[in-house]
Order: C-alpha cells, then structure tokens, then sequence
C-alpha cells in the first residue's frame, strides 16, 4: 500500500512539473503576440510589408516553437498518466484528445508559416520591380494620371460655380496645365524604351545578316547595351561569383543543350535567368549548372529544390581557374557573342538577349577584367541514392535549406 501511495505522490509531482513547463510555453506565446503587436503598431497594413510579414513571421516560429514544446510535454503527461491510471482512464482520454488538438495547432501554424513566408517573398520582387527606373516612371505616370483626373473635375465643379474666369478656376486650369506638360515628358521618357526595346529585335536581326564580321558583334552590343541602360534596376553590375555562374550556363547551353536539342529547344529549356528551381528542363530532363574556382572542392546547393525531383536529372560543375586581363581564356561578353553568331533564327536571337537581359547581363567592359580557364567539367546523374535533401524528408516548418555536396564524395554517378 505504502509502494501504491508512493508511486501515485510521484506522479503528482510529476504531472505539476510538467504543467509548469506547459504554463511557460504558453506565456512565451503571450511575448511573442505582444512582440509582434508592438512590432506593427501603426502599421495600417502590415501583410504588405517586407517588415510586417517578418514580424509575422517571427512571432509564428516563436509560436511554433512553443506549441511543440506543449506537445512533447502533454506526450509525457500522457505516457506517465497512462502508466499510473490505465490507459482507457478519463485522464489518459482526456490527454489523448488535447494531444489531438494540439497536433492540429502545430500543423495550422506551420501552414500560417509557409504561406507568410510565400507572401514575404512576392512582397520582396514587388519592391525590388518597384526599384526600377522602368517601375518608377510607370507608377510615376499612373499617379499623375489619376491627380489630372482629379483636377479635371475640380476644374469643372469651379467653372459652374464660380465661372471660367473666376480667380479659383484659372488657378487650377494653371495646375493641370502644369500636371499636363509633366505627364507628357513622362509618356515621352516611356515611349523612347519601348521604341528602344522594338529596335533591339530591328538590331538583332541587322546584326544577324553581319554576324562573321566585328560591325556585327558591335550592332548587337551597341542596340542591345542602349535598351539595357533604359530598362536597368538601381543596382551595379553581375558580381564576379554571378559572372562564372553565368558563363557556367552559357558553357553548357553552347556545349552540350544545342548540340544535343538543337537552338530552340536549348533556348527555351535554358530557365536560369527566369530564376526558377533548375537552369535547364527539356522533355522528361533536367539540368543543375554550377561553376566553381578551380581549388574548391564542393559544389554549394542553394535551395531544396535545385536538386529534389521525382525524374532523373544531372547536376553539371565547370572548375574555372581566373587568370590574367591578357589571357586568351573565357570572357563573358565574348562567350555570349559567339553563341549569339550560332544562333540561326532571328526569334531566337531575340529570345537569347532577352534572357541575357532577364539574368543582369548588360555588357559591360568591365567584365572583360574577369578572364577564366576550364580546368575540368564533370557531369553527375541525379537519381536515387544520390546525396541530396528532399523536400519529403525534412519537417514542414523548413522552408530553406543551403548546403555543400563534396565533389569526391560523388564520383559513383559521373557520367563523363
């Protein structure tokens, strides 16, 4: 009896200690709504902000993180409960079903986590669009059209309650006029890019019929380098690991996509510059391109999805050794003028510089100071047993995974 007493003192103790802990993961869950609270105190619309979203975000983890502590700690007080009274006890069952619950809450917030943090990444390119000098002339034009608007109907409201030559008529048909001339400067501004941008195609396929001469080279540059300073974010040039990512990528488009698919097909696969998961997808394969120096010994994976799929694809590494301005090695503008020269068809000319344009490539001199030598270039299939993070394999709340895959590591699956 004195062994029965005992053992049911030590669940009691047991299940205060654990209760205490569930008391402090929900006041943590208090702090972290009150933090958020503050955060976005005056704030109108907070999910439309890169700041708000984040507040939002950290407090969802905090969140998160504090529910699954209460889960793991209703897990023990069941287990120990069950051991004590039985598992069909009426406090076992009721344990049961606030693990239920609290499962639900985990899952509902981890959902709230990723459609945030989607949220949070589509707010970030809208603001980085908005940055553009394209962006800000429209936005720009789309404000004075609705102020001219406005003033039109003040204007109007004026002339049948004052007159047309009443002293608050005349002042805002001076307004609009004023708005007018600066809207027109700005339609101007607009229309020059655009006829810039038809003219690029004319250039292109000017340039096209010369391409075996140096005029031609330049036509594309010149057209195509005029269009690029119209249309330009406010940000520099490609970075010098953005420059070898990008020779990577042309490398393999000259190389091995057109002669293997042809020109329109490897052009059309080639997704790099459009930022998506794979560089290049064609049929039923896809293509993962990465360019290193020629010293490292890993390749860096920067998302879960560069490499998790349920086809078959490969995963291409260019090790590329900078050398000298005067070496006779690999230039970037010069390799994107040679694959410009293969290209046949003028549509296709097109579609290349634009996804040139699309990648932050603006021909720039200066990239000619960046001269690199292939040392080597190995190609691995990616299937099954392949050394990668899948997104079925890691838990919801995960939504970015960075890591290194050693070279030496994965010699089993070179292809060449």
């Amino acid at each position: 009896m004195a062994g029965k007493n005992e053992s049911t003192m030590k669940w009691k103790v047991d299940i205060a200690n654990l209760t205490k802990s569930m008391q402090e993961a929900k006041r943590q869950i208090s702090l972290a709504n009150a933090e958020f609270k503050n955060a976005t105190a005056g704030m109108d619309k907070w999910q439309d902000s890169a700041t708000g979203l984040e507040s939002k975000l950290s407090q969802l983890k905090k969140t998160y993180d504090a529910q699954e502590k209460t889960l793991e700690l209703l897990n023990k007080k069941y287990e120990i409960t069950k051991k004590e009274l039985g598992e069909t006890s009426p406090e076992a069952q009721k344990l049961k079903i606030q693990i239920e619950n609290q499962e639900a809450a985990v899952k509902k917030t981890a959902a709230e986590m990723a459609t945030y943090n989607t949220k949070l990444e589509t707010v970030k390119k809208d603001a980085e669009k908005s940055e553009s000098a394209l962006g800000q002339l429209t936005k720009t034009i789309d404000a004075q059209e609705k102020e001219l608007t406005e003033l039109t109907d003040d204007y109007k409201n004026a002339v049948i309650q004052y007159g047309k030559n009443s002293d608050e008529a005349k002042e805002l048909a001076g307004e609009i006029d004023k708005l007018s001339g600066e809207l027109k400067d700005n339609k101007d501004a607009l229309k020059e890019a655009d006829d810039a941008a038809e003219g690029l195609t004319e250039g292109l396929k000017d340039a096209g019929d010369e391409a075996d001469d140096t005029e031609g080279y330049n036509a594309i540059c010149n057209r195509y380098a005029s269009w690029k300073r119209l249309f330009k974010p406010n940000h520099g040039t490609l970075t010098e690991p953005e420059i070898m990512g990008l020779i990577g990528e042309l490398l393999f488009l000259r190389n091995e996509m057109m002669p293997q698919y042809g020109e329109s097909k490897a052009l059309e696969s080639w997704m790099g510059p459009e930022k998506t998961n794979k560089d290049f997808s064609v049929d039923n394969d896809w293509y993962e391109v990465k360019a290193v120096t020629a010293s490292k010994e890993s390749v860096h994976i920067s998302s879960i999805e560069q490499l998790d799929s349920d086809v078959t694809g490969y995963l291409a590494v260019y090790k590329l050794e900078k050398m000298g301005p005067t070496y006779d090695g690999i230039k970037l503008n010069q390799l994107a003028n040679k694959i410009m020269t293969l290209i046949r068809n003028d549509f296709y000319k097109d579609l290349f510089a634009s996804k040139l344009l699309s990648y932050g490539f603006d021909w720039s001199s200066d990239y000619d100071n960046f001269v690199y030598s292939q040392s080597s270039y190995s190609k691995y299939i990616v299937e099954e047993g392949f050394p990668r993070i899948s997104r079925d394999k890691i838990a919801l709340p995960i939504i970015k995974v960075q890591y290194e895959i050693v070279l030496s590591n994965i010699e089993e699956y070179k292809q060449n």
